[in-house]
C-alpha cells in the first residue's frame, strides 16, 4: 500500500514540495515497509493450500464412477445422491471430511480426506500470495487515487493580468484551478476551457445542455443537471447566478407573432434590440441579433444608422441574445429556433472579431449546435478585405448591396468608400476560398424604395452586375426587401406590383429571388426599424 502511495505521489503535485533527500527517504521507507509486509504475510500463514483445480477434477471423476451402480437402481435415488454429492463437494472445498453417499452397510462409509496437492517449496507459495496481495493493494490505491492537498500558484486562463489561481488535487486527482469570480464569458468559452474551470468535462456538458434549452444551469433540478458542489463552483466562478450579459427590460409582440425584446448591456448600460420571427407557414423561428450598439454605415433608410456607432458588442453579449431568444421561443410556444441572422443593429463586418467568436460558439456541436447553413452574417461591405475575413466564419455570407450603380449606392449608403465592382470582386475572391459548395452560397440584399431604386433599369443593371459572382458561388440568392417606414422624408415603400416586376426581371435572368415578407412593422420590429434612441428618450422623459 505504501509503495503504491509513493508511486502515486511521485509527481509535481505530490512530493515536489519536499527536498530531494526527503523524497528519497520516503521511497526507501515505502519499499522497506512493503518487504516487511511480504515477510509477515509469509510467516503468518503456515497451512498448506487445501485444494487445487486438478485435484478437484480428479476427485469428481472418481466419485462419478463410484455412483454408477446407484444410477442403475433408481433415478430418484440418484437425484438425492447428486444433491448430497454437491454438498459434500462444497464441504470438501472448505477442508471438511467427505463421506461417500452409500448406505450405512457400505464399507466405504469411512471418512475420506482429499489428498494434498503436489508439494512445492513453502516460500514459493507464500511469496506468490504476498505478491498477489501487494498487487491488489496497489491496484486499489491507483484506482481511487491518493487524495493529496498541495497548492501551487498558476496564472488564470483569462490572461496574465488576472489574479493567480491555486491548484488543488481532490477526489479523482484532477488538477482544478481555484478561480476568483472571473468567468466573464461563459457562453463564448470553449467546452474544454469551461471544463477546466469547473473541474470536469461532464460538468461543462451539463451546463451546455441547459443553455441549449434557454435555461440557466441553476434552474435545472439538481438530479438532472449539476450536482450541488458543481453549482457552488459555477456560482463562485460567475460571482452570481446571472448567466447572460444582457438583461431584458421590455418585450413587444406584433400582430403577426413577431417578438421584439429590448435589452440592457450589463457592461455599459447601453440598449440593444433583438427580434424573434416565427415563420408564417414552416415550423421554424428565426432570431435577428445585433452586433453593435448603433451603426456608422449611415444607410439613409435604416433607423439604426441615425444613432451612429456607440460601441461594438462583445461575443458574450451577442450570445446572450441567442440565450434569451431560446428561452422566449420556448416560453411563447413558438416553433423551434433554427435560424440565426446577424441583421439587427450594427454591421457585422465592422465587428468581425466578436462576431467570429460568437459564430464559433453558435456552430460548435458541443455548445449551441446550430448548423452553419442556418447562420447568416450580413454586411454592407466596408471594404473588400472584410469579405475575406467573413469568409473564414462558419456562416452564410450576405451582402447588403441595395444598388448596382455606384452613384446610386453612394446615395443610399453614404459611407461607401469602394466601388461596387471592387466590393463584388472582393466577395467573389472570398467565396472562392470557402471549402464547401454549400458555404459558397451568397445572399444579396436589396432594399427597394419607391421611385429611387425600384425601376426596371435598376433590375436589369443588378442582373448584369452580379454575373461575375455566379462563377465563384454555387448559388446567388437575391433578397428583395420592401422599404419599412423609418420617418424619413421622401422615402416610401414601393407597390407590390412594382416589387414583383423587379423580381421577375431577376428570375428571368436565372437568379434565385425572394421577396421578404414584412414582419413586425406595426411595432417597429421590421428590417431597418431597430433603434434604441426612442427608448432612451422615453426613459429620460419618464424619469423627468
Amino acid at each position: 500500500f505504501f509503495f503504491a502511495m509513493s508511486l502515486t505521489m511521485d509527481n509535481e503535485a505530490g512530493l515536489a514540495g519536499l527536498p530531494v533527500a526527503s523524497r528519497q527517504a520516503w521511497k526507501f521507507s515505502a519499499c522497506l515497509i512493503l518487504a516487511l509486509c511480504l515477510v509477515v504475510l509469509a510467516v503468518h500463514q503456515s497451512q498448506p493450500l487445501q485444494w487445487d483445480v486438478v485435484h478437484f477434477a480428479g476427485r469428481v471423476a472418481t466419485w462419478n464412477k463410484a455412483l454408477q451402480p446407484e444410477v442403475q437402481q433408481s433415478h430418484g435415488r440418484i437425484r438425492g445422491a447428486m444433491a448430497t454429492h454437491s454438498s459434500r463437494i462444497r464441504l470438501a472445498s472448505a477442508g471438511a471430511p467427505v463421506y461417500r453417499p452409500f448406505p450405512d452397510s457400505s464399507p466405504e462409509r469411512k471418512p475420506h480426506y482429499p489428498e494434498a496437492p503436489p508439494s512445492q517449496p513453502l516460500w514459493v507459495s507464500r511469496f506468490s500470495q504476498g505478491a498477489v496481495a501487494a498487487s491488489l493493494l496497489a491496484a486499489v490505491a491507483w484506482a481511487f487515487r491518493i487524495r493529496v492537498a498541495q497548492h501551487r500558484p498558476l496564472p488564470m486562463a483569462h490572461g496574465p493580468d488576472q489574479s493567480m489561481a491555486m491548484l488543488t488535487i481532490v477526489g479523482d486527482a484532477k488538477v482544478v484551478p481555484e478561480v476568483d469570480p472571473a468567468i466573464d464569458a461563459l457562453m463564448s468559452m470553449t467546452l474544454d476551457e469551461l471544463a477546466e474551470q469547473l473541474g470536469g468535462k461532464g460538468k461543462a456538458q451539463s451546463v451546455w445542455e441547459a443553455l441549449r434549452m434557454g435555461l440557466s444551469p441553476f434552474d435545472v433540478a439538481e438530479g438532472q443537471g449539476l450536482s450541488a458542489p458543481a453549482r457552488a463552483r459555477l456560482r463562485q466562478c460567475l460571482a452570481s447566478e446571472d448567466i447572460a450579459k444582457t438583461v431584458i427590460i421590455s418585450e413587444t409582440r406584433s400582430s403577426c407573432g413577431t417578438l421584439k425584446f429590448l435589452q440592457r448591456c450589463g457592461s455599459s448600460e447601453q440598449l440593444i434590440e433583438s427580434v424573434l420571427i416565427p415563420h408564417g407557414v414552416l415550423p421554424r423561428t428565426t432570431l435577428c441579433v445585433s452586433s453593435q450598439v448603433g451603426c456608422n454605415r449611415g444607410c439613409i433608410f435604416c433607423a439604426t444608422g441615425k444613432m451612429g456607432l456607440i460601441q461594438n458588442l462583445t461575443a458574450e453579449e451577442i450570445l446572450s441574445q441567442v440565450f434569451h431568444g431560446l428561452r422566449l421561443a420556448h416560453r411563447e410556444a413558438m416553433p423551434p429556433l433554427t435560424n440565426i441572422v446577424f441583421m439587427g443593429m450594427g454591421d457585422a463586418g465592422c465587428n468581425p472579431n466578436n462576431v467570429g467568436r460568437a459564430l464559433e460558439a453558435l456552430t460548435d456541436h458541443r455548445r449551441f449546435s446550430f448548423p452553419q447553413s442556418k447562420c447568416t452574417v450580413s454586411t454592407v461591405g466596408p471594404s473588400p478585405a472584410i469579405f475575406r475575413k467573413l469568409a473564414t466564419f462558419p456562416a452564410t455570407l450576405a451582402w447588403s448591396l441595395h444598388a448596382a450603380e455606384d452613384g446610386l449606392r453612394r446615395k443610399l449608403v453614404p459611407s461607401t468608400r469602394h466601388t461596387t465592382a471592387e466590393l463584388r470582386d472582393g466577395l467573389a475572391a472570398a467565396l472562392a476560398t470557402r471549402p464547401s459548395k454549400k458555404m459558397k452560397q451568397v445572399m444579396i440584399a436589396v432594399t427597394l424604395i419607391d421611385d429611387i431604386n425600384d425601376h426596371h433599369e435598376d433590375a436589369v443593371a443588378l442582373a448584369e452586375f452580379l454575373q461575375p459572382l455566379c462563377s465563384a458561388s454555387t448559388k446567388v440568392a437575391i433578397d428583395l426587401i420592401p422599404y419599412n417606414d423609418t420617418n424619413v422624408d421622401g422615402l416610401r415603400r414601393p407597390s407590390m406590383d412594382q416589387v414583383h416586376a423587379f423580381s421577375n426581371v431577376l428570375l428571368a435572368a436565372g437568379y434565385h429571388c425572394s421577396i421578404r415578407v414584412t414582419r413586425g412593422d406595426d411595432e417597429a420590429a421590421a428590417c431597418g426599424q431597430l433603434t434604441t434612441l426612442r427608448m432612451e428618450a422615453e426613459a429620460l422623459s419618464a424619469d423627468g
